[in-house]
């Protein structure tokens, strides 16, 4: 069981690092960003990318323990790896999407323009 587990990580880990790589070219531009609105615009730009990519393998890691969990219900190892994954996709999402409101909220307070998605509260 321990070396499956560690094989898939391993495999995850991998696959972060290269949707990482894939959002090099967001970042590399003529002009290096001068203010702290134009950092902030380019971290806000990677994460638009990168973002969707890490919930929906957060939300696969899930399933896919969920489904060890449910169809290898009769072999004991298989059912605590289902149960292993699933707590960490659960724990991933959760941390991505808390990621994700603070980083709204922040944007929203110091006046950007532009959001990204996130739910500002009304200001009037």
């Amino acid at each position: 069981m321990r070396n499956s587990v560690s094989t898939q990580f391993k495999l995850i880990a991998a696959s972060l690092f290269g949707l990482l790589i894939m959002t090099a070219p967001f970042t590399v531009s003529a002009q290096s960003p001068g203010t702290f609105a134009e950092v902030v615009g380019e971290f806000i730009s990677i994460l638009n990318v990168l973002f969707p990519l890490l919930v929906l393998a957060a939300i696969m890691m899930f399933f896919l323990g969920l489904a060890k969990y449910v169809f290898r219900a009769d072999e004991e190892p298989m059912v605590q790896q289902g149960k292993f994954l699933m707590t960490w996709g659960l724990l991933a999402i959760f941390v991505l999407f808390s990621i994700w409101g603070i980083l709204g909220f922040i944007y929203g307070e110091f006046g950007f323009t532009d959001p990204f998605g996130a739910f500002l509260l009304p200001t009037s």
